[in-house]
């Protein structure tokens, strides 16, 4: 063996049952800073437009985990919290009507203005410093601790739903390897490879004595070389014991040791020894969907583009970008995937792009919350039609745009969807969940706009519609009721007119409050539909409406 590359096996499995999931939201105190999304950048945790955005995992033991490169979260000696190896278990959650981030048991972080950005630090982290509260957004349950430690663990017993049919993918934020799939290639099943295009997608099986077999039946062994493969298929060697899967990560007599070994151009096999120039990282175990069904709607991930946190929807059996109908997908165990409304097919055409109908396509899956095809994130927005995008795979239209496809409001839907194009009509608006009838506040989403992170205001002078963003009135704050209409912290119903805009009904009692309002995927609806605008009405003022006012602009409204 020459040159490797060590690394970590990360698997998805369920090890704990205390560990958070959310994004954050800056709140500033009386400042010039605007309300928006935490985001990172290198690892350094801005505030702002600036970075791409942040979501983290709070485990049990009070350490913060940045979701997409596994990275710690900590206070730094210049009180400045950044991303790291280093483990910080201070940080906590406030309850309460909203929930806030804390760390020491106290809400204590600042804005640092630093080189034309705002970094997030602790109070007493700069001179200059601007106090923030950090609120959680779409905090749900993870129901598995993640951390980035390769400390041993004694004589590891693999949990029961470890031993489901599983991928791996490598971990290496910052190489070539992050996120490439574990391959058994024919010519060569002895050693599997790290990535490449060679071969097919490896599957595993882990055994109640801590063995390993493939998709084939075929166990698996570490050789004296530390080459990591097949056993040979003449009963000559015995499968290698001591894997287990601990912190959703593979691990072999409790440790993670994984390499990348160069083995020919551009090709690295999988290995356990210290080879020549080797790679270390983690491999990230991709669970199967053995029996339910997922259910998720999409939200397209292109930072500094106007593509960022752009909804998928349906419009004419099209898969587009950021209009038409809200899609809610539905992911069923064979690898299909389905229109929840509709029950139509989603498959990739001859053209390579994604559009709904009979065809069944099994392609699909799931992979760090991010929507896969063919076991990769290749997705691309071809311009389509006016301002709008098509939804397609590499290689479907010469102007693309690459794109990520974050799966947003994930969760096991009741049974496996079918194929049926017989229903046409739109459903009931479903009643919001529970945790949507507290008090919130609403921000407009449009990447690349002016309006992206502005707060939805109510102005005593017209509040008969709401302002998006501006400097006048206070933040409006909505509670949801059962019946589908909303009130504000005036306790006022609100309505939209006929002319489209949006706001207080009247104080006469000559208006009723519209029905139809639900909180989907953190977003704010109005009859399981987003046709939101910003339109003009004044001098860099403008009024929330669902109609298609001159010189209007199409946001989403973010529940926050």
């Amino acid at each position: 063996m020459k040159a490797s590359t060590t690394f970590s096996i990360l698997t998805l499995a369920t090890v704990a049952s205390a560990a958070k999931t959310f994004s954050l939201v800056t709140i500033p105190s009386g400042s010039s800073l605007k309300s928006g999304f935490v985001t990172y950048q290198g690892d350094k945790i801005l505030l702002g437009d600036d970075g791409d955005a942040l979501a983290v995992i709070l485990n049990d033991d009070g350490t913060l985990v940045d979701v997409y490169n596994y990275k710690n979260l900590f206070a730094n000696d210049e009180k400045l919290i950044v991303e790291g190896s280093q483990k910080d278990a201070k940080f906590g959650i406030k309850d309460g009507d909203r929930d806030y981030l804390t760390y020491d048991g106290k809400e204590s972080f600042v804005a640092c203005p630093k080189d034309g950005v705002y970094q997030l630090g602790l109070d007493g982290g700069c001179s200059d410093s601007i106090s923030v509260a950090l609120m959680v957004s779409g905090l749900k349950d993870l129901g598995t601790t993640t951390t980035t430690t390769t400390t041993p663990t004694p004589e590891p017993t693999p949990p029961a739903e470890s031993k489901k049919d599983f991928g791996l993918v490598a971990i290496r934020s910052g190489t070539k390897f992050q996120h490439n799939p574990i391959k058994k290639v024919e010519s060569h099943p002895h050693v599997f490879s790290v990535g490449g295009t060679e071969g097919e997608d490896l599957k595993l099986t882990l055994k109640d004595d801590g063995t390993l077999v493939d998709q084939n039946g075929r166990g698996i062994m570490v050789r004296p070389s530390g080459e990591f493969g097949d056993v040979s298929p003449w009963g000559d060697e015995a499968p290698t014991q001591g894997f287990a899967i601990q912190d959703c990560n593979l691990v072999l007599n409790g440790k993670q040791d994984w390499k990348a070994c160069p083995s020919g151009e551009n090709q690295y096999s999988l290995a356990v020894n210290d080879c020549t120039a080797s790679t270390t990282f983690s491999i990230l175990t991709l669970a199967s969907i053995a029996s339910a069904a997922k259910s998720f709607s999409l939200v397209t991930i292109r930072s500094g583009s106007q593509l960022q946190y752009a909804s998928v929807s349906s419009k004419d059996d099209k898969i587009l970008l950021g209009t038409g109908d809200h899609v809610t997908f539905v992911l069923n165990d064979d690898g299909s995937l389905t229109d929840e409304k509709t029950g139509k097919q989603i498959s990739a055409n001859d053209k390579k792009l994604i559009v709904e109908g009979s065809q069944k396509d099994t392609k699909f899956g799931i992979s760090d919350e991010n929507l896969t095809y063919d076991g990769k994130q290749d997705f691309v927005a071809c311009p389509s039609d006016g301002n709008t995008y098509q939804l397609a795979l590499d290689g479907g239209c010469s102007d693309s745009v690459g794109i990520a496809l974050m799966a947003s409001g994930l969760k096991e839907s009741d049974s496996t969807t079918t194929t049926s194009t017989k229903s046409e009509t739109e459903p009931e608006p479903t009643a919001a969940p529970a945790d949507s009838k507290k008090e919130f506040g609403i921000v407009a989403v449009r990447s690349g706009t002016k309006f992206q992170y502005n707060a939805i205001k109510k102005v005593e002078s017209h509040p008969h519609v709401f302002s998006v963003g501006g400097t006048e009135g206070e933040d409006l704050k909505l509670t949801l009721k059962d019946d589908g209409t909303l009130v504000d912290q005036n306790g006022r119903g609100i309505m939209v007119r006929p002319s489209g805009e949006f706001g207080d009904v009247s104080p006469w009692g000559d208006e009723a409050p519209t029905k139809g309002f639900a909180v989907q995927d953190s977003n704010l609806v109005l009859n399981g539909k987003q046709e939101w605008k910003a339109c003009p009405s004044g001098d860099n003022q403008f009024s929330l409406a669902v109609n298609d006012c001159t010189g209007g602009t199409g946001i989403a409204l973010l529940v926050v």
